[in-house]
């Protein structure tokens, strides 16, 4: 093993953080004209310890544009050699936008680490500059995932500042009502599931009635995009995880084409990132041991995902 020596291990802590502060003050990039885009989420990670929380705030990489597409950075490892490899794929200094949609909202460096100790670790880089205040929300466990402590909403960061986003999707009050071909199309993804997961158990088929609507929201173009939760007294229908909180997403265009878009699902937020004319959106997954984030776009017919475990 090396060892560097304390003075030479100060300078080079000194230097990253020069390399940071002269990034503040650095012209903005934007997503016009990049060869590539890097998105990541600012984590405020919760480590337990006992009766008490100790939290700190990490860089989660997990998306990047290649050829006109998104793809998710490796976050597939099943043993402490690719635990490794990915640690050594994401090495390197990074600077990013601090964003909410398309508004720059602060900026913040990374830098990667020499390994991952544990799975749940995969693509995540040491913070090396602090939060602004509008980046500091309340804790809460809507995002706690598999630990189960409160922790803050993941704020999206990005290598480039977004384009100007034209379909301009805004957040309704007004509640939508789940059609037949609504309720057919969850009843198939949560047949499908059950037989995916052995689950012989009878199960009542979720109807209209089942369904509260929960989010929704419309883009200028009148595309809209919404999510359903099922009442908690409807034991005995689809998945007894799935009753209290999670939520079952759909999507319609302007061709009045309906996507069933998935489930677990909690929307982050959405911008033109790649600045091809169309939103991108960005979700947290909330599942059993998994979490992690979903990335759709092209109107919702392509998405990809960055998923990590716990054991």
């Amino acid at each position: 093993m090396r060892f560097v020596s304390k003075p030479y291990a100060t300078y080079i802590r000194s230097y990253g953080y020069f390399i940071a502060l002269i990034w503040m003050i650095m012209p903005m990039p934007y997503a016009i004209g990049a060869s590539s885009i890097e998105i990541a989420f600012l984590e405020d990670t919760c480590d337990p310890r006992g009766f008490d929380n100790v939290y700190h705030t990490t860089v989660r990489m997990a998306f990047h544009s290649a050829n006109n597409t998104w793809k998710s950075f490796e976050h597939f490892a099943d043993n402490l050699d690719q635990l490794d490899s990915a640690a050594a794929k994401l090495d390197g200094h990074r600077q990013w936008f601090i964003l909410d949609h398309d508004k720059l909202i602060g900026k913040v460096a990374s830098d990667g680490v020499h390994k991952y100790e544990w799975y749940k670790d995969i693509g995540t880089q040491k913070l090396l500059t602090s939060l602004p205040t509008k980046a500091r929300e309340l804790r809460t466990l809507k995002y706690s995932g598999w630990i189960g402590c409160p922790v803050r909403k993941p704020i999206v960061i990005a290598s480039v500042l977004p384009s100007y986003d034209k379909e301009s999707w805004r957040k309704e009050k007004t509640s939508y009502l789940p059609t037949q071909e609504i309720v057919e199309l969850l009843n198939k993804s949560v047949s499908e599931l059950n037989q995916e997961s052995d689950d012989q158990s009878p199960k009542n088929k979720i109807s209209k009635d089942n369904l509260i609507s929960e989010e929704q929201y419309r883009s200028n173009n009148k595309d809209r995009l919404f999510a359903f939760k099922l009442r908690k007294k409807d034991s005995g229908t689809a998945i007894e995880e799935d009753l209290d909180n999670t939520l079952y997403w759909f999507y319609i265009g302007g061709n009045k084409r309906i996507i069933y878009i998935g489930r677990g699902l909690v929307l982050i937020d959405w911008a033109d990132y790649d600045a091809d004319g169309q939103t991108e959106f960005l979700f947290w997954i909330n599942g059993y041991n998994i979490n992690g984030y979903f990335l759709s776009w092209n109107s919702f017919e392509k998405n990809v995902s960055f998923t990590w475990s716990y054991h």
